[in-house]
């Protein structure tokens, strides 16, 4: 059987599942690096390797993690000189990321593969839309950022009350700042909070955007807007175009629907509570 390198970082965990995740790395053999002598505790942002794992090590060290340390934030890769390597990210709550790899685990995408996928995509799909949905299971989009933000969160360390992996993932609403890699992730429950609380109106039009329990939505907070002028340019001005504000005035009266919330952010970026820029808005009920 074909061996080749085998590396291992763990950046969160839950205390409890903290021997389970030791127990993984100790009968995959693995070592902490430059033969460092091994600590009995697991240590977190430190890299395991060994230099002699089985080709496939990697799919199954990351199922037993997955299983007996369902906590764990981690990136495995394994790389077999003669072929590309295999990489696999996983962030608890978010979910799982496998793709191909180099030597230094960085994850490789098929730009051939991409390219037939969009030439294949309906009429009128935008990149957006294929972003938030088929586009972020290829290219990992979405765990790629939560996994950099519990890197970022380890280098930093964890607020006093924080446990483990639960560092990692979105704290409580009101979440608008919650980074993840160019997005913000915004989940219905913290823009219905940020609604209530600078609004005084309860706001639900997330969850009747077309789309399955907890698949994403890219949207746009602006601080400006496009419109056409008398000579039939497109120029840029501030603030919400007129219909999106007739929209949210018309809410607020009580009188219209729940605005798109796209115009929610745009307005809540306006007043300087949100920051403009891309949102991946979870639908959920």
């Amino acid at each position: 059987m074909s061996s080749a390198s085998l590396q291992l970082l763990i950046y969160a965990i839950n205390d409890a599942e903290r021997p389970a995740a030791l127990k993984a790395i100790t009968e995959a053999d693995l070592r902490l690096e430059y033969g460092r002598r091994q600590p009995t505790t697991l240590q977190l942002g430190e890299l395991y390797g060994t230099d002699d794992a089985s080709v496939g090590k990697s799919a199954e060290l990351a199922d037993t993690l997955r299983r007996d340390a369902p906590s764990a934030a981690f990136e495995i890769w394994q790389d077999p000189h003669a072929t590309v390597g295999h990489y696999v990210a996983h962030v608890p709550g978010i979910g799982s990321y496998d793709s191909a790899c180099d030597e230094d685990g960085t994850p490789l995408v098929d730009v051939l593969d991409v390219a037939q996928r969009l030439t294949e995509l309906p009429s009128g799909t935008t990149m957006e839309r294929w972003l938030a949905a088929e586009g972020n299971s290829l290219l990992g989009r979405l765990v790629l950022g939560a996994l950099d933000a519990c890197r970022n969160m380890l280098q930093d360390g964890p607020p006093a009350d924080a446990d483990g992996a639960e560092a990692c993932r979105p704290a409580p609403a009101p979440r608008l700042r919650t980074q993840v890699g160019a997005f913000h992730l915004l989940d219905h429950s913290a823009l219905e909070e940020y609604a209530r609380e600078h609004y005084g109106r309860p706001y639900s039009a997330v969850v009747a955007l077309d789309g399955s329990n907890g698949c994403l939505y890219e949207v746009t907070a602006s601080l400006t807007h496009t419109r056409a002028d008398g000579d039939g340019r497109l120029v840029e001005q501030p603030g919400l175009a007129p219909n999106d504000r007739q929209d949210l005035d018309l809410w607020l009266s009580g009188e219209g629907s729940d605005p798109h919330p796209g115009v929610i952010l745009s307005d809540l970026a306006q007043k300087g509570v949100a920051p403009a820029g891309s949102y991946l808005v979870r639908v959920a009920w």
